[in-house]
């Protein structure tokens, strides 16, 4: 049985084939998106220059933390803190 650590997610859109990361990876991805994200509306492309990683790693996590419940998007690609 595989501890916790070593559990892996996929983001919806990877193939089978595609690389995998672990939930402390996901965890760790999804604390950094949530504080870089406030109240007050961030622009996406900001966000994803700000934390220096491809996109293609960044906007399936968003859309996770966005059903979460956790950020809000609004109109113009704009992001925030869920209230």
């Amino acid at each position: 049985m595989r501890s916790p650590e070593t559990k892996t997610a996929r983001a919806p859109d990877d193939n089978a084939s595609g690389p995998q990361r672990s939930l402390r990876e996901t965890a760790d991805l999804h604390s950094q998106i949530l504080n870089r994200l406030g109240p007050s509306p961030v622009a996406e492309d900001q966000l994803i220059r700000d934390l220096a990683l491809p996109s293609q790693k960044i906007t399936p996590e968003l859309l996770n933390l966005e059903l979460d419940g956790k950020i809000i998007r609004a109109a113009g690609g704009m992001l925030s803190l869920a209230h």
